[in-house]
């Protein structure tokens, strides 16, 4: 495996995917990395757990080329033990998050890291932005529907105000605020809360990343709202009181025991997530569109012809 060091130099901007599966959806997420119209960029990918079979098949893929370092755990350790070792073997001042079934924008790392640049002198440590949400098989659904961040952070309690494969920061801030690895879910918000205090988070309203939303599924949003609970309990009376934590635990309790009607929605064909995505214009759809494809054109797949 390639090994960057840690020491931090020049202009190069480094893109991590952290992943448990070889599949398309990664290999066009990767695709969108190398796209990228700013060019002088590392791409680190993770493999957390994964067979070392598959990892010398992706290896051997023609879509990657200098750019790329693979790396891998021998088993699987969470997102957020990921997310930290990621910060320790990357050697460029700026990092970029990103998750492996995702698409970037190809500007993504210009605009953003315009604005890290820019934000050193008022203090801004952490960039993230709006998104397009497609579906498993990369349909454009509509824009992400997020709630405003007024620089509060009771609005960081909440769900949906830090889409977390947007965000960028400089490298010394992911190793100086790591991941809590006691959370398997919502590792991301009890980050942006924990720091808030010396942290500016500044947020594109621009979609920047093509945000995958699978199907919902029971288990997950159940461990999710466990998570989150968690948080509440933790954050939410210094912030906002005990009445309104109570009554936010109350909220995400009802929810997580109503989600089997949701799942149920979805096994008979409705949308599970319509109430997550905003409608926008058909020509923006169309240009969104355009990007995807220019993406999945650059595809090698693993057997040489894309599945997706």
């Amino acid at each position: 495996m390639r090994q960057p060091d840690c020491g931090i130099r020049d202009d190069r901007v480094t893109v991590a995917i952290p992943f448990t599966t070889v599949d398309d959806h990664l290999l066009l997420s990767v695709a969108s990395v190398l796209s990228q119209t700013y060019s002088n960029l590392s791409l680190v990918l993770y493999g957390d757990g994964v067979d070392s079979r598959d990892l010398r098949t992706l290896e051997d893929s023609d879509l990657f080329d200098g750019r790329v370092s693979f790396h891998s755990s021998s088993r699987r350790q969470g997102l957020a033990a990921t997310l930290n070792h990621i910060a320790h073997i990357c050697n460029t001042e700026h990092l970029f998050r990103m998750d492996a079934d995702d698409v970037m924008h190809p500007e993504r790392v210009e605009r953003q890291l315009s604005h890290l640049r820019e934000s050193d002198s008022h203090g801004s440590q952490v960039v993230a932005s709006g998104a397009y949400v497609i579906d498993e098989h990369s349909k454009i659904l509509g824009r992400l529907k997020l709630k405003a961040y007024t620089g509060n952070a009771i609005d960081l309690l909440g769900s949906s105000v830090i889409v977390h494969p947007t965000v960028a920061s400089t490298t010394e801030w992911f190793r100086r605020n790591p991941y809590d690895t006691d959370f398997a879910r919502a590792q991301d918000k009890e980050l942006w809360l924990r720091s808030w205090r010396h942290t500016r988070f500044t947020i594109i309203d621009e979609p920047l990343v093509f945000y995958r939303i699978p199907t919902v599924k029971k288990s997950k949003v159940n461990l999710s709202s466990t998570y989150n609970r968690k948080i509440l309990r933790e954050y939410g009376p210094g912030l906002q009181g005990l009445l309104r934590t109570y009554n936010g635990l109350a909220r995400d309790w009802a929810y997580s025991k109503s989600i089997s009607v949701v799942e149920a929605l979805s096994l008979l064909g409705g949308d599970s997530n319509a109430g997550r995505f905003i409608t926008v214009p058909p020509d923006e759809i169309r240009d969104a569109a355009r990007i995807l494809a220019d993406a999945t054109c650059r595809i090698t797949s693993i057997d040489g012809d894309s599945r997706l």
